[in-house]
């Protein structure tokens, strides 16, 4: 695993053993996800196919991350290929870029680029400690993984994920 942060930037890429399509199928399922980064959260609102640009939904986060409410929508979408998501929760916006590659028969390269941006998403008080992290450099820090288990559950996801979609 490849992990490269910026003052406002986090980008770690994989291989993932799995085809693009697999691949897709798990990161075009809110729930699905919630596995794959290991982080409890319940997928509520629903509006539209996760998999199309437009379609929104909230995660709520368990009381140990503050119950926040997190709105996501799907920026952009290229089946397979691309998909830009955007959150903004406790004074950030982020967006995450995720990319795959076609790399040989049942491997797929997997690109994660996650930037950070102010914003006054949450509850008054929460954006100060959120904003200093950004305005120092360390937010992407924080969230960098430093192994390759996303990229592991992503791909035992991924495998043993049925093709429920026409």
């Amino acid at each position: 695993m490849l992990v490269k942060t910026t003052y406002r930037t986090v980008r770690e890429e994989g291989v993932v053993p799995a085809s693009p399509a697999e691949v897709w199928r798990v990161l075009t399922d809110p729930a699905a996800m919630v596995a794959v980064d290991d982080h409890p959260v319940d997928i509520v609102e629903p509006s539209g196919d996760p998999a199309l640009a437009g379609s929104r939904w909230v995660e709520v986060h368990e009381p140990s991350c503050g119950s926040d409410r997190v709105p996501v929508r799907v920026a952009e979408s290229e089946t397979a290929v691309r998909q830009v998501l955007q959150l903004w929760q406790r004074g950030i916006r982020m967006t995450i870029d995720r990319r795959l590659e076609h790399i040989a028969p049942d491997s797929t390269r997997v690109i994660v680029t996650t930037s950070y941006r102010p914003s006054l998403a949450g509850r008054v008080g929460q954006q100060v400690l959120p904003w200093l992290l950004l305005a120092i450099g360390v937010m992407p820090k924080l969230a960098a993984d430093d192994d390759d288990s996303w990229f592991d559950r992503l791909g035992s996801s991924a495998r043993s994920a049925p093709d429920t979609r026409a």
